[in-house]
Order: C-alpha cells, then structure tokens, then sequence
C-alpha cells in the first residue's frame, strides 16, 4: 500500500524542517557567542535548575566576603585604638611612678599634672575615633552616636550595651566591635575584691599599699577600719563597729585578718585610720582625674606626703588593672579577625567547589558546538538542495 503526499504538504513539511534545523544552527551558534552551553532553561532545564541555584550560592559568598572585608576593616581600627590607648596608659604609669619620687618636687608634679590633662584628652579622642565609614567604634549598636563626653568634669557614656554581628558565613557570625562600657568603664578597682584609703583626718606618715587576699575562703565582705591607738598598736573593726583584729604594728608588717593581707609603712599617729572596702569599678577617665589631683595637692607634711604615696600606689595598680582590660579586649579582637581568616579560608575554598561545578554545568565545550554547528549546517545545506531539486521535478517533464 502506498502513501500519498499532496504537493502542499511537502512543501510544508520540508519549509518546516530546514526552519527546525535553522533554528538548531542559531541555537549553536549563540551557545559558540555566549561560549555558555545553557543560555535559556529551555536549552538543558535540569542544568538550568542547578546553575540558578550555585549563582544564588556563589552570590551569597561574595555578599560574606564583602562582610567579612568589612568587619575585619572595622576590627583593624579597633585593634589599633587600644594599642594607642596602651601605649597611653603605660605613659601615664611612667609619669604616676616619677611623680610619687622623693627627689620630685612640686613644680615638677605641676609639669607631671599637666601633661597627664592632656593624656586625659588624648584617651578621650581614641574612645571616640571612628571608622574609615564613619561610625564610632565603641558606641555598641549606636554607631552613629558619639559615646563619650565630658559634662562637669564627668565623662559618661551615650553609647549602649551591645556589639553588631555580622554574618561571615552560612554558620559563623562576628561581633564587629565592642561597647565602649566593655572597654573604657568598667575597669575593677584596687586587687578585685577590696580597696585601700587614708583616713581624711590622718596626721602621721602611715602609707597602706593595696593589698591581697591570702584566703577568699575566710573573707567577709564588707567594710573595715583599722585604728590606731597609738603608733605602735592597732584594732580592725567591721561596720558594726566590732573587733575583728588587733595587733602590735612595726613599719612594714603585714596586718592580717578574715584573709585578708596589707602592708602599711611609715609611722602612723594616734588615732589615725585606715580603711578597706568592697571592691567596684572605676572608669579610666575618672582615673586619670584621680592621679592629676593626687598630683597637684600639696605635699608640705608629713600626712600629705602620705596621702600622695597611698594614691599614687592605688594608682599604680588601676593603671595596671585598666591596661590588663585593654589587653583582654585587644586578645578578643586578635581571636575575631583569625576567625575572619579561617573562615575566609574556607570560603575560598567553597568558591572553587562552586565555580567548577557551574562550569561543568554552563560552559561550553567549543570542540564539541563547533562540530556540530559544521553538521548542521551542512544538513541545512543538503535539505535545502534537495528540496531546490525536487520542487523543479513535474509529470509533464514524462510525458511524449
């Protein structure tokens, strides 16, 4: 049995297929342009599924690195203000140890003084620096506030509590800085657990140091006043007023009681008193307005020149305590920006994983698309030859 073709349908369906292979050969030759072999979902839809999903992976790494680039930014600044604010405070420990010298008078502590108010500034601008976009750096969330000022001759803090963190990778976060309470504020005072004072009234030479506690196991918090009798004889007695200790006393002895260790030196007079009590906090500004009034006050007797060594003393371990703070905030900044690098590390290596599977998925392998773009146009070539030849074919050319 035979089949009939109307002269109308081969026309259609050969016009039809020299457009198919046209339109195969255009396809092949934008895929040889574009050098990508899927240039639409139509062209491979399930490669075209998973090129969009590595572009959207490969999108959120560059957003990361762009975090990360700019939290370590952030952090580098941070790291180098308290470096500033170290070398600062290791100035002024030089100059609260030169001023509590015998050899020092008070012209000299008045130079000493001077130079400590501008240190007092100094750390003020370093607490407000900003980074390169801008924003304070130890303002917490409130970046755009500026977080320390002097009102009165008191510096408060406008900033808040909290630190911003930033995501550097699909599972890791980082706090992009600290609170300036965290880092300038809250610096504990004398050893931790107690500190030491004159009494106002005193009239001898008694000069107590910080002391230490020997035993936390048998120490009582709270407030203790050590009396003398006379210079050689001493009680200690809490707030309420009772005995808790006494004792005979030679310059330089330790005088001990509920665990707790200080060394008082010089001669102290009757009825001059000594207090301990419980430890709390002390901003560095407050700190330094501490030591410039130590310094300038009057060293004419023998108690003044008491009181100056006590305080220069308490200075001394404040100082050491607040750059101790700085330390551990600089060591938590140095753990951050080695996470960045790890992390960073890391993405690296995602990135490579990535790219490489959208280049076995999206690019074109030219060998290939050049062969066959060659194959079909040479099909195109041949179909449309032939059909030249068949459409010029007629009965009546057969007929004699």
């Amino acid at each position: 049995m035979s089949m009939r073709i109307s002269t109308a349908g081969f026309h259609r369906s050969t016009v039809e297929a020299m457009t198919r292979k046209s339109a195969e050969m255009a396809a092949t030759q934008a895929q040889i342009a574009s050098g990508k072999r899927v240039n639409r979902p139509s062209d491979d839809p399930a490669a075209a599924v998973h090129i969009l999903q590595l572009q959207r992976e490969i999108a959120k790494s560059e957003q990361f690195e762009r975090n990360a680039g700019a939290t370590a930014s952030r952090l580098s600044f941070e790291e180098q203000a308290l470096t500033d604010a170290t070398d600062l405070l290791q100035r002024v420990r030089e100059l609260t140890v030169r001023a509590n010298s015998g050899t020092v008078d008070q012209t000299a502590r008045d130079a000493i003084a001077t130079e400590l108010d501008a240190r007092v500034k100094e750390l003020m601008d370093l607490a407000n620096k900003q980074d390169a976009n801008g924003e304070y750096l130890f303002a917490g969330y409130s970046t755009n506030t500026q977080p320390f000022n002097r009102s009165g001759g008191t510096v408060s803090y406008a900033g808040d509590q909290g630190s911003r963190l930033i995501q550097i990778s699909a599972t890791q976060k980082v706090a992009d800085g600290h609170s300036g309470s965290d880092v300038f504020m809250n610096v504990p005072q004398g050893n931790g657990t107690f500190v030491t004072k004159l009494g106002a009234t005193n009239t001898g030479s008694g000069v107590i140091n910080g002391g230490s506690l020997a035993d936390p196991s048998t120490w009582v918090p709270g407030t203790y006043k050590i009396t003398f009798s006379d210079p050689s004889n001493y009680q200690v007695t809490n707030a309420a007023n009772v005995v808790v200790s006494s004792g005979t006393f030679k310059p330089g002895d330790s005088i001990s009681f509920n665990g707790a260790n200080v060394t008082i030196q010089g001669s102290p007079a009757m009825n001059d008193t000594f207090t301990l009590s419980d430890s709390g906090t002390q901003d560095m500004f407050s700190m330094l307005d501490d030591i410039i009034s130590a310094v300038r006050a009057p060293t004419n007797t023998p108690a003044q020149k008491a009181a100056l060594a006590t305080a220069m003393g308490a200075a001394l371990t404040q100082i050491d305590s607040s750059i101790e703070q700085l330390g551990n905030v600089r060591a938590e900044v140095g753990a951050r920006l080695n996470s960045i690098d790890s992390s960073e590390s890391s993405r690296l290596d995602l990135d490579v994983q990535l790219q490489a599977s959208l280049s076995d998925l999206e690019n074109l392998d030219y060998a290939e698309a050049v062969t066959r773009l060659n194959l079909q146009y040479t099909g195109l070539q041949a179909a449309q030859a032939s059909y030249t030849k068949i459409t010029q074919l007629s009965l009546f050319d057969y007929l004699r």
